[in-house]
């Protein structure tokens, strides 16, 4: 088990400065050196590293910045290597995203907001309570996907789960509104959560991705 951990914040400050790095550069080269650095701090804190959804996404992202290549190749007045840069950048910046959202702890960040007042009590659990539905209706998804594979013996899902879905989903909300007004959101109640410290680690993560960035927008600029 790593004992290194990420603040919730670094979750977006990290890529947010990867991002500006991948604006501001101009070669290949720099965006996989940005592509690289970035993802060091998520491989070095997360236990269960989800190889198998960023290899999906990536997968993904073929035939779309595939089919840009060739509308820009054929449509635009670039050379095939600056629509391969173009391309590329594409794909880093996707990967990048992708990489600390599947990563981060979305309720430990919203905790955070609502701790530091950065938004209302109100404003953090509606938050919790809709991340956390995604959660609930795929689990209701999955009971339905396997209820009609035992009925019918098949793979394939009719659109009319969509009405068991939308059921499930009212129900959700029902209990969740009853649940936040009985515990007295509505009526502007304090609430108390463990702080989370900003780690030495996350502070070395930062400078050295900002140091990072500088330097290729050093090199950007003399090229």
């Amino acid at each position: 088990m790593s004992k290194l951990t990420l603040h919730p914040f670094s979750y977006c400050l990290i890529p947010l400065i990867a991002i500006i790095g991948i604006f501001i550069s101009n070669s290949i080269l720099q965006y996989l050196l940005i592509l690289i650095i970035s993802s060091m701090p998520v491989l070095s804190t997360t236990k269960e590293f989800k190889y198998k959804y960023l290899g999906l996404f990536s997968l993904s992202l073929i035939p779309p910045l595939f089919g840009y290549l060739l509308a820009s190749y054929y449509f635009s007045e670039n050379s095939l290597l600056q629509n391969i840069t173009l391309v590329l950048r594409l794909f880093c910046l996707s990967i990048i995203s992708f990489t600390y959202i599947i990563h981060l702890h979305s309720e430990q960040l919203i905790l955070e907001f609502m701790k530091r007042r950065i938004i209302s009590s109100k404003v953090g659990f509606a938050l919790i309570a809709t991340n956390n539905a995604f959660i609930a209706l795929h689990k209701e998804f999955n009971k339905i996907q396997i209820s009609y594979q035992m009925r019918f013996g098949k793979k394939f899902i009719s659109p009319s789960i969509v009405i068991p879905l939308l059921v499930a989903a009212s129900r959700y909300a029902h209990n969740i509104s009853i649940s936040l007004y009985s515990r007295g959101i509505m009526a502007q109640r304090t609430f108390y959560t463990s702080k989370i410290s900003w780690y030495i680690f996350d502070s070395i993560c930062t400078i050295f991705m900002t140091a990072t960035i500088i330097l290729v927008a050093r090199l950007s600029h003399s090229l």
